[in-house]
C-alpha cells in the first residue's frame, strides 16, 4: 500500500551536665540514650567494630543493602540523635545495648547497700536514676533523592522503671515511674517495677524532614538506713530502661514501576492498588478515605453480561473507604498525581488514644505517543464495491491520484509505548462508531420508500474491534469503503433502486491497551477521527444505472469528508454505543 504522511502526534554513666550522641536509626529504629562524654560512633564500639553497616561492621551505617548491619531498607531511614539531661541526684549509669537501627534499648542501673557492723553505727544509701530523655530524627535519603521524608511516622515509645531492695533488720523504702502516661504497676514486698507503652503520631504535609520528641523521664529511686542491732541492713537495686521507634506510613502503589530516580511510574489503563504501609500491627486502622486524582476508571467492554449489542463503562476510582483502592488511570496527557490516604489509627487499650492520619504518595501517569491520520476518496456509483453485488452507491478510492489507498476512508496509525523506565510494548486497534442516514426510493409504481431502521442511532460498526489488534512496533493499516446496494434490493432481490442518499457519520477511536504490570490491564482511548460520508445519486430516466455510469462522472455522487489527509485528535473518552450496526436494514 501507497503510505500517506502521518499527521497528528500526540505528544545512646551518669553526668552533670547536658551531652549529646548520635546514632543511626532506620526505618523502624529504636532510640539510643547514652550518657557521659560525647562519643565518636567508632568509640561507641558497636558489634563488629567501626561503623555498623558497611558489610564487614566498616563503613557509613544505611549505606548498602544487604551490608553488616540490621535495618538499612534502601527507601530512607531516620538518623537520630539524643540529648540527655542528667536529674537532680541521679546516680544510675547508662548504657546501650544492641544496634542503633535494629532493637536497640537505653537502660540505666545503680546498686547500692547499707549495713551496720556490730559496735558501729547505721549506714545509709541512696540511688536514682532520673534523666530526662530527648530524641530527634533527621531524615537520610540514603544518597537517593527520590527517597524523600516521610509525611506521616507514627512514634513508638516504650519505658520501664523498678526498684527492689534485701534487707535484715531494716526496711529500704523506694519508688519508681516509667515517665509515659498510662503505666501498668506490679508491687511486691520492697520491691515495685512499672512499664508503658505511648504510640503517637508526627505529620507534615511537606515531608518530616526532622522530628524531636518531648522529653521522656523514667525515674527509679530507694534509699535505705541500717538498723542500730549489729548486722542488720539491706541492699538496694534501680532500673530505668527506654527505647523510641519511628515508623513511617507511606502508600504502596501495585502495579506501578520506579525509574531510575526511583520515582513511581504507571501507565494508562494499567491496574493500581493503593494500600498503607507501615502501621504497627498491634494498632487498628478505620476510617479510611481515599483521594485518587486525575480521571479514573473502573471497567470498560465491548459487550455488556445485561445487554450483549451494548457497550458497557464504570467510571471513577471505584470505593474509597475501604483498606485497599484498585483503579485504572486515564489520563489525557502525562501528570504527576498524589494519591492521598486519611484514616484513625487506634492504639492498643492503654497505649494512646486514637489519632488520624494522612499519607500521600506522588505517581507519575504516563500516555503512550501516537501518530494517526486518515484519509478520504469520494462517493462514487459502479460496480467496484467491494462485499456488494451489481450497482452500488458507495464511498471508495481516488484511484487516478491515490493508488494503493483501496478505500473511500483510509488510515494509518502507530503506538509509542514510553521506554522510560522500561515498560514493555503495548497492543493497539481500531474501534468504529457509525451513526446512520441512509435512504433510497425504488422504481416502482406506485414508488415504495425505504430509510435504514438505524437512521440516527450511534452503534458499533458491525464488529469489535475494526479490523484487527495490533502489536508494537507495527503500523496500523486499514481502510473503509461503506455504500447502499442500487440493484438487487428487496426481499426477492428484483427491485432497483431509483434514488439513494448515503449521509452517514463514523467516528474511530485509537485504542490502546498497555504492557501488563500484573495488577490489571484494560483498555483505553488514546485518540479519535471523525468522518462521514454526503452521497445521493439518482437513476437516469432510462431506468439503468449503467447509464449513469456512462453519462455521468461516477465520481459525481457525492463526498467522503476529510477528502485531504487529516490527524486523528487526543481523546481518552471511551466509546459508548447501545446497539451494532450489524447491517444496513430496511
Amino acid at each position: 500500500m501507497l503510505s500517506f504522511p502521518l499527521l497528528g502526534r500526540s505528544r545512646s554513666f551518669a553526668v552533670p551536665a547536658k551531652v549529646t550522641l548520635t546514632c543511626f536509626f532506620a526505618l523502624v529504629g529504636l532510640a539510643v540514650f547514652v550518657l557521659g562524654t560525647a562519643l565518636s560512633p567508632a568509640q561507641a564500639q558497636y558489634p563488629g567494630g567501626g561503623y555498623p553497616g558497611g558489610g564487614s561492621g566498616s563503613g557509613y551505617p544505611g549505606g548498602s543493602s544487604g551490608g553488616g548491619y540490621p535495618g538499612t531498607t534502601g527507601t530512607g531511614h531516620y538518623d537520630v540523635s539524643y540529648s540527655v539531661t542528667a536529674g537532680s541526684g541521679s546516680t544510675a549509669t547508662y548504657t546501650t545495648s544492641g544496634y542503633p537501627g535494629s532493637g536497640a534499648s537505653v537502660s540505666a542501673t545503680d546498686s547500692k547497700s547499707c549495713y551496720t557492723s556490730y559496735g558501729s553505727s547505721p549506714t545509709t544509701y541512696h540511688i536514682a536514676a532520673n534523666s530526662a530523655l530527648t530524641a530527634t530524627f533527621t531524615w537520610n535519603n540514603e544518597n537517593n533523592p527520590a527517597n524523600l521524608p516521610p509525611s506521616c511516622t507514627i512514634i513508638n515509645q516504650g519505658s520501664s522503671a523498678s526498684w527492689s531492695a534485701q534487707a535484715q533488720g531494716c526496711v529500704p523504702t523506694g519508688d519508681c515511674d516509667p515517665g509515659l502516661p498510662n503505666p501498668v504497676y506490679t508491687s511486691g514486698y520492697l520491691s515495685k517495677s512499672g512499664t508503658a507503652t505511648l504510640y503517637t503520631v508526627k505529620s507534615g504535609s511537606g515531608g518530616l524532614s526532622s522530628i524531636t520528641l518531648a522529653p521522656v523521664t523514667p525515674t527509679a529511686s530507694s534509699d535505705g538506713t541500717s538498723g542500730s542491732a549489729g548486722g542488720s541492713g539491706a541492699n538496694g537495686t534501680v532500673n530505668v530502661s527506654y527505647t523510641a521507634s519511628a515508623t513511617p506510613v507511606t502508600i504502596s502503589l501495585a502495579g506501578t514501576i520506579k525509574d531510575s530516580s526511583g520515582n513511581l511510574n504507571i501507565l494508562v489503563g494499567q491496574g493500581c492498588t493503593a494500600s498503607l504501609v507501615g502501621v504497627p500491627s498491634n494498632c487498628t486502622v478505620s476510617n479510611y478515605n481515599w483521594t485518587i486524582p486525575g480521571t479514573t476508571f473502573q471497567d470498560w467492554g465491548p459487550s455488556s453480561p445485561l445487554s450483549p449489542n451494548a457497550s458497557y463503562f464504570i467510571g471513577g476510582p471505584g470505593p474509597l473507604t475501604n483498606p485497599t483502592a484498585h483503579w485504572y488511570w486515564n489520563d489525557s496527557k502525562q501528570a504527576q498525581e498524589t494519591v492521598t490516604c486519611t484514616a484513625t489509627v487506634t492504639p492498643p487499650a492503654g497505649q494512646g488514644t486514637p489519632f488520624s492520619i494522612t499519607v500521600t504518595q506522588k505517581v507519575t501517569v504516563q500516555v503512550p505517543d501516537w501518530d494517526a491520520a486518515g484519509i478520504g476518496g469520494y462517493m462514487q456509483v459502479n460496480t467496484s464495491a467491494p462485499r456488494y453485488g451489481g450497482y452500488s452507491l458507495w464511498a471508495g478510492p481516488v484511484a487516478s491520484t491515490r493508488a494503493g489507498l483501496p478505500g473511500g476512508m483510509n488510515w494509518q496509525a502507530k503506538v509509542y509505548t514510553p521506554t522510560t523506565p522500561a515498560f514493555g510494548t503495548g497492543t493497539f486497534e481500531l474501534v468504529q462508531i457509525v451513526t446512520p442516514s441512509d435512504s433510497y426510493t425504488t422504481l416502482t409504481n406506485p414508488v415504495q420508500n425505504h430509510s435504514d431502521l438505524l437512521n440516527g442511532q450511534t452503534g458499533l460498526d458491525v464488529t469489535y474491534p475494526y479490523g484487527v489488534v495490533w502489536s508494537e512496533p507495527a503500523k496500523l493499516q486499514d481502510n473503509d469503503s461503506p455504500g447502499l446496494h442500487l440493484t438487487g434490493l428487496g426481499q426477492s432481490g428484483n427491485l432497483t433502486a431509483a434514488s439513494a442518499v448515503f449521509q452517514s457519520s463514523f467516528v474511530d477511536y485509537l485504542m490502546y491497551q498497555p504492557p501488563s504490570s500484573g495488577n490489571g490491564v484494560k483498555w483505553v482511548p488514546l485518540a479519535a477521527f471523525t468522518w462521514s460520508t454526503n452521497g445521493n445519486a439518482t437513476v437516469p430516466v432510462s431506468g439503468n444505472w449503467a447509464d449513469y455510469v456512462t453519462q455521468n462522472f461516477s465520481d459525481s455522487a457525492g463526498t467522503v469528508t476529510p477528502s485531504t489527509n487529516t490527524p486523528f485528535s487526543p481523546w481518552n473518552t471511551h466509546p459508548s454505543w447501545t446497539n451494532k450496526d450489524v447491517s444496513h436494514s430496511y
